[in-house]
C-alpha cells in the first residue's frame, strides 16, 4: 500500500541514525547558504575583505554567515524596493534569514548583503539590480576611501532621512 509523505522521502530514503540525519542536515545547510550567497565559514571578522569597511555579521538559520550593510547607513529597507532573493531579515535571538523569492508582507522592512553594495567587488563578482544599490555602492566607495585615507570615516549624517 503507498502512502503519501508529503514533502517527505519515502521510508527507505530517510537516514537511519542519528548520524545520518546530522550529515544530511549540514548537507542541506550547505546547499541553502551557497543558494542564498552567505559564506559557510564564519570570517572571524566584521570587517568586508575586499572593501575593508565594517558590516554586521550574523550568523544565518541555516548555520552560515552573511555580512549585513550596516544600519547606520541603510536602517532597514523598504523590502518591497528590495529584489528577490537579497532581502534578510534578523530574528529575535540575532539569527539572519534570506525570505528567497516569496513577496514580503506589506510594510515589512529588511536588510541586504553587503555584497550587493561593495566597492571591492569588480561588477562581474556582484548582481547589479537596482539604480539605489548603485547610489549606495558609490557612497560606499566614498567611504572606504576615507577609511584608507585617515583611518576614519566621516559620519553620516541622517537627519535628512536619507541615509
Amino acid at each position: 500500500m503507498e502512502t503519501d509523505n508529503g514533502p517527505w522521502p519515502p521510508p527507505e530514503q530517510q537516514p537511519d541514525t542519528f548520524a545520518d540525519y546530522v550529515r544530511l542536515q549540514h548537507a542541506t545547510d550547505a546547499e541553502q547558504t551557497a543558494l542564498e550567497e552567505a559564506m559557510e565559514h564564519d570570517p572571524g571578522s566584521p570587517v568586508c575583505p575586499h572593501c575593508g569597511l565594517e558590516g554586521e555579521l550574523r550568523q544565518t538559520v541555516s548555520r552560515g554567515w552573511v555580512l549585513l550593510e550596516p544600519t547606520v547607513l541603510t536602517e532597514t529597507l523598504p523590502a518591497h524596493t528590495v529584489p528577490p532573493r537579497q532581502r534578510w531579515y534578523v530574528q529575535a535571538d540575532g539569527l539572519a534569514w534570506n525570505s528567497g523569492s516569496y513577496e514580503p508582507a506589506t510594510g515589512s522592512a529588511c536588510r541586504i548583503n553587503h555584497k550587493l553594495v561593495c566597492p571591492g567587488l569588480d561588477a562581474g563578482e556582484r548582481p547589479t539590480l537596482w539604480g539605489w544599490l548603485d547610489s549606495l555602492r558609490g557612497l560606499n566607495t566614498e567611504r572606504a576611501r576615507w577609511k584608507a585615507d585617515q583611518r576614519t570615516l566621516p559620519r553620516v549624517d541622517t537627519s535628512d532621512g536619507l541615509a
